[in-house]
């Protein structure tokens, strides 16, 4: 859903005030607000300019009204912020519940996992569970990690 009205009244703005600026009709402004009609780029372009927004905002794709340019040196840099920004753990990072009485959740710990970690935890599954001639090499390529393993321990 967009803020073309929500920016509108923010700012006090009439429909006829900001049809003027943008060379529409008022009518075109209600159909925008009331999504009948998709805003073409370039008065989505001018909007956003006008009301100092960015056009992501103006449009509903994100919650804040300037998109900050983030820019990192590492892979490891931008796992984190994106970590940060997204509250949610990253793949392959092991999860414990916390309950308390009548089994309310008390608290989640998170427990960062390497990926090379990751890697022997999957290896060490296939080469336990799997048995089938057709997948000799999967077991093969677990036996091997296993064997690594065992051997840097």
């Amino acid at each position: 859903m967009n803020k073309l009205k929500e920016l509108r009244k923010l700012h006090n703005v009439s429909q006829e005030e900001l049809s003027k600026k943008l060379s529409v009709t008022e009518k075109t402004i209600s159909r925008w607000e009331n999504e009948k009609t998709q805003i073409k780029p370039d008065k989505a372009q001018k909007l956003a300019e006008y009301f100092n927004v960015s056009v992501a905002y103006l449009l509903g794709y994100i919650d804040t009204p300037k998109e900050e340019l983030m820019t990192f040196d590492t892979g490891e840099e931008f796992e984190k912020a994106r970590q940060k920004i997204s509250n949610t753990p990253a793949q392959g990072d092991e999860i414990t519940l916390i309950y308390g009485k009548g089994n309310e959740l008390k608290n989640v710990k998170v427990k960062e996992i390497s990926l090379q970690d990751s890697y022997k935890k999957i290896a060490a599954n296939l080469a336990g569970s799997l048995s089938d001639i057709n997948n000799e090499k999967w077991l093969e390529y677990g036996t091997l990690l296993l064997k690594s393993e065992k051997e840097n321990s």
